[in-house]
């Protein structure tokens, strides 16, 4: 083996490393924000002597069902995607079931948010009705990302489908802690 050759798979090895490091920050940055808002939303739920409170309604679940389905979706399509790319088969499928998955996420949450205006749960009605969208807002705009990151081929595919495993998991916690508890 010459020196450029290994050179060159030393560069490659030190750019897959570097990704990975900064995905993994980049996660734990973002667990932190979703910590903290589990937290003040934890504080004010339990902390309430009335739930919901203020006289408001529980959203439907329909809706977050629906998001939750079209999330796992994205993840289960994304990482059998992720499994045939590592055997250099690009699955043009999987890829586009992931890509609609998310996209789907994205359509259903418009149609969340319309559902809570339509039961008076508006940004400016308190803080409940805030907690849930600044939660739902704040886990859209991350899908937004990953469905960004999806549009570029040089992303490194595992940080991608780490970032959508992540969001899947922080939606299933959002669903448990602000529609079922």
């Amino acid at each position: 083996m010459s020196s450029a050759t290994l050179n060159t798979d030393l560069n490659i090895a030190g750019k897959k490393v570097s990704s990975e490091i900064a995905s993994l920050v980049f996660i734990i940055s973002l667990a932190m924000l979703f910590a903290t808002l589990f937290l003040g939303f934890s504080f004010y739920r339990f902390t309430a002597t009335v739930w919901p409170p203020a006289g408001f309604e529980r959203p439907s679940l329909l809706n977050p069902l629906i998001s939750t389905f079209w999330v796992l979706s994205a993840s289960v399509w994304g990482e059998l995607f992720y499994r045939r790319y590592l055997t250099k088969v690009f699955s043009k499928t999987f890829y586009s079931l992931a890509l609609f998955s998310a996209l789907a996420f994205l359509v259903s949450q418009v149609f969340f948010w319309r559902s809570l205006k339509g039961v008076g749960l508006l940004v400016s009605a308190g803080v409940y009705p805030s907690m849930l969208h600044a939660f739902t807002w704040v886990h859209a705009g991350h899908v937004v990302m990953a469905v960004g990151a999806w549009f570029f081929p040089r992303t490194e595919n595992r940080s991608v489908i780490n970032f959508w495993h992540f969001l899947s998991l922080i939606w299933i916690l959002m669903f448990i802690i602000l529609f079922l508890v």
